[in-house]
């Protein structure tokens, strides 16, 4: 039988190893990876992450235009709100409705008259914020609604029992600087003899709170004359911070007390009725009626001149910017967290470790992957959020 020897060649671009002068083969096992340099190593992982996330982003179209779409969709929203809002203030609104309305002839008349057509009863409020609250009414809590001066006058005592009566509020007068505190919580309406006496009295510490507003006739003679001349006083800290809100729609719609209004209107009513009796001008004390409408001025529509220079001013919804931005960008870091902890969720990262993929590389995929998709989501955020869309008006 004939043998041969067979001769095996390498491959063209298939590397050799080489011999030692002992003989021993040599460039193989871990002294192979050192003829490849560690940046092209990296590169080629670098390259072979970047393409695993391009596949990703194809297969996953949804998302990837949600990533790229989502933050210009939120700008779009609020040039939306801006628009409408300083399209509504460009509007004419020529008969505003009324904010209030006080007196019998009002439409929203009831028994007893109509809205606020009455001296407001006063609240008895918790001041140190026990039990019920600062601020928070307090059940049962005993007050005078009205308190006012001078009653040695007839006229005044005259003025103020009839608008009592109206009210249906009881009434008394004959206070003084020695008056009981449980005396004038007997009455919804109490006067003092003079407006000295009521300066002293209301001023004392263990008055303070009991008394809801004052109305202090100003006399410069013996009588009132025939200009009368008087003064409310209400409490203002009850006001400022908003305890009557839940009694005051005036105050709770508009920021603004009716009850100094009320009061006034009530006080003007039994003066109409007192004074018009006295001079044959009506019949009956009771008859007179006093109505009285709270409305904002009419809003015309808005001249080109000025529709311009509405349209440089900020809008309300301007204060919303921070948090419309802060959604637009939070958008793509969500996607983000969610892609990499699905992989290590999944066993990805590990299996790529193992491998031999290094973490460095693995973080720099994504660094690359995601700055190039914000840089693109901001650039179409930009474009859609410059200049002041519709402000331009030839």
């Amino acid at each position: 039988m004939a043998s041969g020897q067979i001769e095996l060649a390498a491959l063209p671009g298939e590397r050799t190893e080489e011999a030692d002068p002992s003989g021993r083969p040599v460039g193989l096992g871990a002294n192979a990876g050192k003829n490849v340099s560690l940046a092209r190593r990296y590169g080629m992982q670098c390259m072979a992450l970047s393409y695993k996330n391009t596949i990703l982003m194809r297969r996953n179209k949804v998302a990837s235009l949600a990533a790229l779409l989502a933050p210009t969709f939120f700008i779009l929203i609020l040039g939306i709100l801006v628009i409408d809002e300083k399209a509504r203030e460009l509007q004419g609104i020529r008969t505003q409705t009324n904010a209030l309305c006080i007196g019998d002839k009002c439409s929203t008349a009831g028994e007893g008259g109509g809205e606020g057509d009455v001296f407001p009863r006063c609240s008895i409020f918790d001041r140190v914020g026990g039990k019920y609250g600062f601020g928070k009414v307090i059940p049962g809590g005993k007050c005078t609604s009205i308190l006012y001066s001078p009653a040695d006058d007839a006229e005044v005592v005259q003025f103020m029992k009839m608008a009592a009566v109206k009210s249906k509020m009881s009434h008394a007068s004959g206070g003084g600087t020695s008056t009981e505190l449980s005396r004038v919580l007997e009455f919804d309406v109490y006067g003092m003899q003079t407006n000295a006496d009521l300066d002293f009295w209301i001023t004392r510490e263990q008055h303070l709170g009991y008394v809801g507003a004052v109305v202090q006739f100003n006399k410069n003679s013996t009588t009132l004359g025939p200009h009368i001349n008087y003064t409310i006083w209400y409490n203002g800290t009850a006001v400022s911070e908003g305890f009557y809100d839940s009694a005051d729609r005036l105050q709770k719609s508009y920021g603004l007390s009716s009850i100094p209004l009320r009061i006034q209107r009530s006080v003007d009513e039994a003066i109409l009725g007192v004074r018009g009796k006295a001079n044959g001008v009506i019949a009956d004390e009771h008859s007179a009626a006093l109505t009285v409408a709270l409305r904002r001025f009419p809003k015309y529509a808005a001249t080109q001149a000025f529709r311009n220079r509405l349209c440089t001013r900020s809008v309300s919804i301007a204060m919303y910017l921070p948090m419309f931005f802060f959604i637009a960008v939070s958008i793509d870091f969500f996607l983000a967290l969610i892609n990499i902890v699905g992989e290590k969720e999944k066993g990805l990262l590990g299996a790529m470790r193992t491998v031999g993929v290094s973490d460095a590389v693995y973080w720099l995929s994504w660094t690359s992957y995601f700055t190039i998709l914000v840089f693109l989501s901001t650039l179409l955020v930009i474009i859609c959020g410059r200049g002041e869309p519709g402000c331009h008006i030839s």
